[in-house]
């Protein structure tokens, strides 16, 4: 249903510079970060993660193409990491434009990564996505995904 495409030059940039803005506001709203400290905390991270942009080794960043109508449904970046011994595949960012979600998108997306992950030998996918997102909880769970470790807060309210 999806193929996974790289992303050209002007596409990346266009993608870095949203993607940017909504990690930002993402650890605002999961209470990580300061509004002030934000935009400059997200651009160091993905400066830090991808130091040669789409060119970056082991990092691809790709449009999600609706092999039907040939469209630019949405994208993903992922990577392949190694921790404790285990190589896998890690999701960094996984969208869907807006006029396109709830139509399937972002489980064929995922299950083409999955077919991708088979490909480059491994057999582990593995995501972070924020508490408060429960679209993006409901699609991985519904794909089959499991929660690992859960972090839990309580806001205190000031006597």
């Amino acid at each position: 249903m999806v193929r996974l495409q790289p992303m050209t030059q002007e596409e990346y940039e266009d993608w870095r510079s949203l993607s940017i803005q909504d990690y930002a506001r993402e650890n605002v709203a999961a209470g990580r970060w300061s509004e002030g400290e934000a935009k400059s905390k997200a651009e160091r991270e993905f400066a830090s993660l991808l130091p040669n942009g789409r060119a970056t080794e082991g990092h691809y960043v790709c449009c999600i193409v609706d092999e039907n109508a040939s469209e630019k449904v949405g994208m993903i970046w992922y990577a392949l990491r190694q921790e404790s011994g285990s190589r896998f595949v890690f999701v960094y960012d996984l969208r869907i434009h807006e006029e396109h979600r709830r139509r399937g998108y972002g489980t064929a997306a995922l299950k083409r990564l999955e077919e991708e992950t088979r490909g480059l030998g491994l057999d582990v996918i593995s995501l972070h996505v924020f508490g408060h997102n429960k679209g993006a909880r409901d699609l991985y769970r519904r794909a089959g995904y499991e929660e690992k470790s859960v972090l839990m807060s309580k806001k205190l309210s000031t006597p």
